[in-house]
């Protein structure tokens, strides 16, 4: 986790942070990376159906959607606090929540564990290597690596 110098009772401050988090993505003028977005392109113009599976809230990716006007090319958007419990109740109720058996997905992810995880369900899987994952044991059957210092444009 990263430190912002701003200490918060995660129980308590929830809201806050969340909303403090957005606020530096925008104060930041984060963008997506390029190849992600020429990708989910190219996925869409192919006709694959694209979600987005997150932890943060709601309200923080369709913003973050919107402003980087992605939207069009998300199809579902499903978090852990309105959708699903967790990842890995999303990866076991894929079929019921997309329509598709978990070897018909894509996973496009950062995260090694998550990686493993959805590999476990049989789902096909494409690592987002930057300098904040460690991906050496992870076998995804593609890499995108990112500079994460050319994302923020100030």
């Amino acid at each position: 986790e990263r430190d912002f110098g701003v200490r918060f009772d995660k129980a308590k401050d929830l809201p806050l942070r969340s909303e403090h988090f957005l606020h530096l993505l925008v104060e930041q003028n984060l963008q997506p990376n390029s190849a992600i977005v020429s990708l989910l392109r190219l996925l869409k113009t192919k006709s694959f159906k694209i979600g987005v599976l997150s932890t943060q809230k709601r309200f923080i990716i369709t913003t973050l959607l919107q402003r980087w006007g992605l939207e069009e090319y998300i199809d579902h958007v499903f978090t852990t606090n309105d959708s699903v419990s967790s990842k890995e109740e999303a990866f076991a109720r894929s079929e019921e929540l997309l329509g598709f058996r978990p070897s018909e997905i894509l996973l496009i992810e950062d995260s090694p564990q998550v990686i493993k995880l959805a590999q476990s369900y049989g789902m096909r899987t494409i690592a987002v290597v930057h300098s904040l994952t460690k991906m050496d044991a992870v076998r995804a059957d593609a890499v995108i690596r990112i500079d994460t210092k050319a994302m923020a444009h100030h």
